[in-house]
């Protein structure tokens, strides 16, 4: 799990470099597989990538029937990147919300979808973690970014 949880990004961030061949072959099949549960889209080359909602949607139903060490993996990365944009949208205001491919609104939509699957599907400190810092990047904020204004 540490080794996946390290290369959970690696295949969807630089798929032109790395596959999950490429990671069965150097760290096995537990690996591979965990990274590539962890992965949001990951379309053939040339193709694009399907619809930010789509891909997230998509993302959120297959926690359901995830297994324990993709949950874990996961919920760490997303515990990680939830701390990372409370703390950014503290620290550099309303504009932050404009460096992603979604509105305010919709990353909150996202995260929210998270811990709630979280809270069903692997309890814990660290998922209650997740859920307070979602409500807390919902209760701060500017109520014409939440509009998508």
């Amino acid at each position: 799990m540490a080794i996946a949880g390290l290369l959970h990004d690696s295949v969807e961030d630089q798929s032109d470099k790395t596959s999950y061949d490429d990671l069965n072959q150097r760290f096995g099949p537990r690996v591979a597989v965990v990274v590539q549960a962890c992965s949001d889209d990951v379309p053939p080359p040339g193709q694009p990538k399907r619809s930010w909602k789509e891909r997230k949607q998509q993302y959120i139903n297959r926690l359901a029937t995830a297994p324990p060490e993709v949950l874990t993996v996961s919920r760490a990365d997303k515990l990680h990147n939830a701390r990372s944009i409370a703390l950014d949208a503290r620290t550099f205001g309303v504009a932050f919300w404009q460096r992603f491919n979604a509105t305010k609104a919709d990353q909150l939509w996202y995260y929210g979808e998270l811990a709630q699957a979280f809270e069903l599907h692997l309890p814990g400190p660290q998922t209650g973690e997740l859920s307070r810092v979602v409500a807390s990047m919902n209760a701060s904020g500017d109520p014409s970014v939440d509009a998508g204004e």
